[in-house]
């Protein structure tokens, strides 16, 4: 079984990159990237704060 590791960095408005998460699935789809955008709204992180890479 092939896994594949994500990682959600954020960049605030002063230009800092943060570390928002790590995750390990197994496909690249649209409930996967869902699942962490909603975590990581559930979690506090503002869109107008950070920029997703």
């Amino acid at each position: 079984m092939k896994l594949i590791k994500y990682k959600a960095l954020g960049v605030n408005s002063s230009g800092h990159k943060e570390l928002l998460g790590l995750w390990i699935s197994q496909n690249e789809g649209a409930k996967f990237w869902l699942s962490v955008l909603t975590e990581l709204k559930n979690r506090g992180v503002e869109e107008d704060i950070y920029s997703l890479c």
